[in-house]
């Protein structure tokens, strides 16, 4: 049975879509605030998250879907944003903060359930891994190791965060901004010159694979695929 996760501010529409979805027999859990929705995310592991654009604490919805995806114990949930606008700028802003699909609202209930179903029918049709390779570093997202050419490289968590993250989206350049606010946590504090030591320690831990790691002057990190 199919898990969904709603992260939705509005009492009335967080209820209507936890009613709808349970009928559809999906397994339904409800978060109204994004500091707790990360937490309840790796907790449950669901299939599909729904996620609100303006939800509040933590930033708003936009980096939370960041830190979703890049969170390792939150797994491979297919993120759907839902928010007030449907303009090419809103949309745009929506797949930048990696979500897998955006709905605007107010909700169409069928033509959003089909949507969800598709979703998670070409999500159950594709073969799940769990190793991220880019040329010869591999990462193993289910037990959190990584190799390069097969030989295991220790990192610290907030290391491998963030170098799951550049390989989840290799040729993609991340900007510093974009990296903290993947990446910041409750209990520490991430800067520009944090992310540039982080990213020190990767290529030099990396070793022969430590170059994969590019910086793009003036806009940031990528890592080449």
């Amino acid at each position: 049975m199919c898990r969904v996760l709603i992260v939705e501010e509005n009492a009335d529409l967080r209820e209507m879509l936890s009613f709808i979805l349970n009928e559809q027999r999906y397994t339904v859990r409800t978060v109204d605030d994004g500091c707790r929705a990360l937490d309840e995310a790796a907790a449950f592991k669901p299939d599909l998250i729904l996620l609100d654009a303006d939800i509040s604490g933590c930033g708003d919805g936009y980096h939370l879907c960041r830190r979703l995806k890049s969170d390792s114990r939150v797994g491979t949930a297919i993120v759907v944003m839902m928010a007030a606008l449907d303009t090419e700028e809103a949309i745009t802003n929506a797949f930048h903060a990696l979500a897998d699909d955006y709905v605007a609202k107010p909700l169409a209930v069928k033509a959003l359930l089909a949507r969800l179903e598709a979703r998670l029918r070409g999500a159950a049709k594709t073969p799940v891994s769990t190793v991220v390779a880019v040329g010869p570093l591999e990462i193993d997202t289910a037990s959190c190791s990584v190799s390069v050419a097969g030989e295991p490289v220790r990192l610290r968590h907030a290391e491998y965060e963030l170098l799951l993250l550049l390989a989840r989206r290799p040729n993609i350049v991340f900007s510093r901004d974009r990296i903290i606010a993947a990446l910041r946590g409750d209990d520490y504090a991430i800067t520009e010159r944090v992310v540039d030591k982080h990213i020190h320690l990767l290529r030099k831990k990396l070793g022969v694979a430590g170059d994969i790691i590019e910086t793009v002057n003036g806009f940031g990190y990528r890592l080449k695929g």
